[in-house]
């Protein structure tokens, strides 16, 4: 590994790979690493879930060989650790005891999946996660001898393992500790289409539950109790309770950190001379919504990227995308939009024949952010409403319109 680099990208995945590409197509000269704690190289991890519902093959999931890396002379170390960054002295500590220097700094570490008091319990093996290649590889061998599941979590992924499992014939029974289902996306409302449409699916659903305790023998899980008191036996439990970000390497380090990771401004530059962020760690100054938060989906990550990129690089840009993501599962479309938060006022628009639900947050009269399931056409027009800061204050009758609103996008 060399001792002194140009850029020197703490993070494989698309954020830190986008980065030194973006780098590349501007300095075609300077010294440009990528440091990457997982063993292999870039794979998507949107793609993780297709792979396990057997839609595409393992070597499809990966996006770039080393030769790809070897073309445009970026330097790529897979399963390398950086546990100290050292602004003053601007280099960073390895594992290994081995240090490398840089002009310029990129932390794009992404998060591993959150913990669970119970993980390490009785040694318990069938606990599983899809966070990762190797997470994905461990349900994949699993699958076949699973015959009961317990999901636990309320949004997306737990979403992604509910179709997984179901897909493989897999009695699966979900847990989530809100008192509905994606109760941070939805209202009661549009979380009762989702319920309805697990039941059409032969999913139990509990919520306001978490596990209590998990019951297994020989390294096996034989079920779980719940916080209600509830007995359920499963011999796997999968979990999707989002992630915690990579932060602690940077104890010492005087980079300032937020809620959730790294603080930065608009142009994902940190609080020290010559360090950026970029992709799930980063808590952005978000120039479209005017708010600082972090966004932790694979869209936003890639264009971050490549916007923190061309600045490193010398062409200082703004980022300013505006956040969204999709889901298509067990037949139903879901989107978020922007920026959702439960405090805020907002519309909401649904009609239980058609399971079409829309929600619109307002923040002073503005759009702010959406939630809709199965409106994919109504995407477009919200965009817009956000981008454009639409103010609807004294008109909100206008988005209350269900045949205005619902009946547009049919």
């Amino acid at each position: 590994m060399d001792s002194s680099v140009d850029y020197l990208i703490i993070g494989g995945g698309i954020a830190g790979v986008a980065a030194a590409e973006a780098i590349r197509e501007q300095d075609k000269s300077s010294r440009v690493s990528i440091i990457a704690s997982e063993p292999h190289l870039l794979y998507s991890r949107v793609l993780l879930p297709s792979y396990l519902k057997q839609k595409i093959k393992r070597e499809q999931v990966f996006m770039r060989s080393i030769d790809d890396f070897d073309k445009l002379d970026i330097h790529f170390y897979a399963g390398e650790e950086v546990v100290e960054v050292r602004p003053t002295a601007h280099d960073v500590v390895l594992h290994s005891g081995n240090t490398v220097r840089y002009r310029k700094l990129l932390i794009a570490a992404g998060g591993q999946a959150r913990s669970l008091p119970f993980d390490s319990a009785a040694g318990i093996l069938d606990i599983h996660r899809l966070q990762t290649l190797d997470d994905a590889d461990r349900l994949y061998q699993a699958l076949p001898e699973i015959h009961e599941a317990v999901v636990i979590g309320g949004g997306f992924i737990a979403l992604e393992f509910l179709e997984i499992l179901r897909l493989r014939g897999i009695q699966a029974t979900l847990l989530c500790e809100g008192s509905h289902f994606a109760d941070n996306l939805f209202s009661p409302a549009g979380s009762a289409l989702l319920e309805a449409n697990f039941a059409e699916h032969e999913t139990r659903v509990f919520c306001s539950e978490t596990i209590e305790s998990i019951k297994g023998e020989a390294g096996k899980i034989r079920g779980v109790v719940t916080s209600a008191g509830k007995q359920i036996s499963c011999d796997a439990l999968c979990v999707g309770i989002g992630i915690e970000r990579n932060l602690k390497f940077l104890d010492g380090s005087g980079i300032v950190t937020g809620k959730k990771g790294i603080l930065t401004d608009s142009y994902l530059r940190t609080s020290e001379a010559d360090i950026y962020a970029a992709g799930d760690i980063a808590e952005f100054e978000d120039a479209v919504l005017d708010i600082t938060h972090s966004v932790g989906n694979w869209n936003n990550a890639f264009l971050q990227g490549k916007t923190v990129g061309k600045t490193l690089a010398g062409a200082k840009t703004q980022f300013q995308n505006l956040s969204s993501y999709s889901i298509s599962n067990l037949g139903f479309h879901m989107t978020s939009l922007g920026h959702i938060d439960r405090n805020l006022p907002s519309v909401i628009r649904y009609d239980s024949a058609s399971t079409r639900y829309m929600e619109i947050f307002l923040k002073e009269g503005a759009v702010i952010g959406a939630s809709l399931i199965n409106l994919p056409n109504a995407q477009s027009l919200i965009q817009r409403w956000i981008r454009e800061k639409q103010n609807f204050a004294g008109r909100e009758t206008e988005l209350a319109d269900t045949q205005k609103i619902l009946g547009s996008f049919g």
